[in-house]
């Protein structure tokens, strides 16, 4: 797959950077779970949700793809995979007129982008109906596939559980699913109609952070949390 040329674009804003370096302590030990799987492998596609909006998934999402890129020899893509809100482009300073959306309906100019970080590169959404996740036709799972198969592990900046219906269809694509909930905020009747929505539609949910209070609550013991 052909990637974009070495430029200025592809560095984190301060503000990102600021959250980004203030959560690799706290992203510790979630990388060491997702390595202590069944297969002792990373999941190859690992996608980012949270209950509600703004409790902070995005921001998970590019700490989590960072540190994978940085303390493994994995190749990480992180993409977004919500057509409303998701700021990857913005954050990254990237070209966000093409991308996954495009990528997906079969246009072969909406190629990943780099960043500044080694073995991590970006694809923002760009621009696409929201119901597309929803079409179960051959194309978008190939497609799809070629994103696997490109690199060893994608993550994905998903919508919100609650906000928007086709994150089940992305939470069916994806290996795992980590659920992002904010501290102190989103109510745990909240959270369990949530993670019951992601149950319903495929038992991959290996855990749970807690943003702006960052831990890991893996996924057999969340029901005792």
């Amino acid at each position: 797959m052909a990637h974009s040329n070495a430029s200025p674009s592809g560095v984190l804003t301060e503000e990102a950077r600021r959250i980004l370096l203030a959560s690799q302590g706290e992203l510790a030990q979630l990388r060491g779970n997702l390595f202590r799987n069944d297969s002792g492998a990373l999941p190859e596609s690992l996608l980012v949700t949270s209950a509600r909006r703004g409790e902070g998934k995005t921001t998970t999402a590019i700490a989590l793809a960072h540190t994978l890129a940085k303390h493994s020899p994995s190749r990480v893509l992180l993409v977004s995979a919500d057509s409303s809100t998701s700021p990857l482009a913005r954050l990254f300073q990237l070209d966000g007129e093409k991308g996954l959306g495009q990528f997906l309906a079969g246009d072969d100019q909406a190629t990943p982008q780099q960043t500044e970080f080694e073995r991590l590169d970006v694809l923002p959404w760009g621009a696409g109906e929201r119901t597309l996740w929803q079409q179960d036709n051959e194309q978008l799972a190939e497609r799809w596939r070629q994103l696997l198969d490109a690199y060893e592990v994608v993550v994905i900046d998903g919508p919100a559980v609650l906000d928007t219906p086709e994150l089940l269809s992305i939470h069916q694509l994806a290996a795992a699913t980590l659920l992002v909930l904010q501290c102190e905020v989103t109510k745990w009747q909240v959270a369990q109609v949530a993670l019951e929505r992601l149950n319903s539609a495929g038992n991959h949910v290996i855990g749970t952070v807690m943003n702006q209070r960052r831990y890991y609550v893996p996924g057999r013991l969340y029901g005792k949390f």
